[in-house]
């Protein structure tokens, strides 16, 4: 028995427990835990969910065990995060300035833009001029994360998740700086029964207006009353894109201003984050948060 356990050491076997019975052999009113597996580090490190169970005896004396390897099968990259906490180190800045690039969805936070704007501003600047200039945006920047955020426990249908999207910094400030600019001429072109999403007005207006015509909806007049009620779900797969562009153009938007918005629709990919990896990329229409929220006003 001691040279069975130097062999045990000797080749660096582990006991990983088990689940189930203590025991796994008795003979009259003795029990022992006669029988196992032994795995050593390679293993481990391969199926890392290995579990042993103890089964219920039959005819031996011995009980059957039962090895779960569990193999998990991983595939896709991680997503990249940028982590806060990384700006308190003495050497941030001298690891930035030796491996500064921002292609792909970066994970990178205001915080480090802010913390690193001397290295990194010269960049960023040239990058949004030139996306200004009309130029569309290379695929590695219009690239987003999606990641699906269930909406109640033990979610399994698509339903039952909502989808959030992970932009990219720069995505992010050109949408910025194109609704700052949208929202000095929206108050002139957007009817005034639009209430929602334009500084100044409230939706609430809206919603006491309603009220006021419910509570009077069994007045009597010519013809009687009825109330309708829209819903307009999914308006950004409903809509086609290019009577959007037209609408636009009929507002009086240059050409220039339009192509920006057509460079931020039709060049988007999206990567679904699945057990914290990335999975493909999609190209489906689709156009930066706040700046869509504007334009579908003119249709409304």
């Amino acid at each position: 028995m001691e040279d069975f356990n130097v062999m045990i050491n000797d080749c660096h076997l582990n006991d990983i427990g088990f689940c189930g019975s203590p025991f796994t052999w008795n003979r009259a009113n003795l029990f022992q835990r006669l029988d196992r597996f032994l795995f050593n580090h390679e293993w481990l490190a391969k199926f890392s969910a290995t579990n042993v169970e103890h089964l219920s005896r039959t005819l031996s004396d011995h009980a059957p065990l039962l090895l779960n390897i569990n193999v998990i099968n991983h595939t896709g990259n991680f997503a990249f995060r940028f982590l806060n906490m990384w700006l308190l180190h003495d050497n941030f800045n001298m690891v930035l300035e030796n491996n500064w690039a921002t292609a792909g969805p970066d994970g990178f936070t205001t915080k480090f833009f802010q913390k690193s704007w001397d290295i990194v501003k010269e960049d960023v600047i040239f990058a949004v001029q030139d996306f200004f200039r009309g130029n569309p945006y290379p695929k590695f920047f219009s690239s987003s994360n999606i990641v699906l955020i269930p909406k109640i426990d033990g979610a399994k249908r698509w339903s039952e998740f909502r989808p959030i999207s992970l932009c990219t910094f720069f995505n992010k400030l050109n949408s910025k700086i194109i609704a700052s600019r949208l929202t000095t001429i929206l108050p002139k072109i957007i009817s005034l029964n639009q209430t929602g999403f334009v500084k100044g007005r409230s939706i609430s207006d809206n919603v006491l207006l309603a009220q006021e015509l419910v509570n009077d909806i069994n007045s009597k007049v010519p013809g009687g009353n009825i109330v309708f009620k829209l819903d307009i779900t999914k308006a950004y797969d409903n809509l086609d894109w290019n009577f959007l562009y037209k609408i636009l153009s009929l507002f009086g938007f240059s050409q220039d201003f339009i192509l920006l918005i057509r460079n931020s629709v039709d060049n988007c990919f999206f990567s679904v984050i699945i057990n914290g990896r990335n999975h493909g990329f999609l190209n489906p229409l689709k156009v930066l948060d706040k700046v869509i929220r504007f334009l579908l006003l003119f249709l409304l």
